[in-house]
């Protein structure tokens, strides 16, 4: 039997492009689906394909590695502030998003940047080191702009502009606001 990690993994290539089961012992499968080589060890995990190389180990995203010490410190905000606010943000989405806008735009936060983020940014940089792209970006990039209007680093007219492609085409919806009301009497 081979053992290999998913990263170990080799597959191989057939002439008309399809992808077959790695030669090998004939193999008999039981009622219960438990796949057997002819001479007894079990060959369930011997499906591989050769590419002539192994699949590279998928990249590691160490915030310290990708932002510098202001956006570290913003990274740290903008995770308190959403979930203060009550949409947490995904740490590696945070990651991202802040790295991503470095180094493609790193103009001045406004709508025109969030838009960017949102549809195009974030995926080339993923793509660009090999990652998946993260789940729940228009939520990370909602509490980086809060964190920045918390700050007072945007007025609330910035903020209203980049919560605007977010709500629009990013599928996310504000979490309601935390204030009470008093009631008099």
């Amino acid at each position: 039997m081979t053992t290999s990690t998913p990263h170990e993994r080799r597959f191989r290539l057939l002439d008309g492009g399809g992808a077959s089961q790695h030669p090998g012992p004939a193999r008999t499968t039981d009622s219960t689906g438990h796949t057997d080589g002819t001479d007894g060890t079990d060959d369930t995990d011997d499906t591989v394909i050769d590419i002539g190389r192994a699949a590279p180990a998928p990249a590691t995203l160490r915030p310290a590695e990708w932002l510098t010490g202001d956006e570290m410190q913003l990274r740290r905000r903008a995770l308190v502030a959403g979930l203060a606010a009550g949409c947490p943000a995904d740490r590696t989405a945070v990651t991202v998003i802040l790295a991503a806008r470095r180094l493609f735009d790193s103009g001045p936060w406004d709508e025109a940047m969030v838009r960017g983020l949102l549809w195009v940014g974030v995926v080339d940089f993923c793509i660009a080191i090999d990652i998946d792209v993260p789940e729940r970006v228009a939520e990370s990039l909602w509490a980086i702009v809060h964190s920045l209007h918390v700050d007072a680093a945007i007025d609330t007219a910035d903020y209203d502009a980049m919560c605007r492609p977010l709500i629009d085409s990013g599928g996310f919806t504000p979490p309601r606001s935390k204030t009470r009301t008093r009631r008099v009497g």
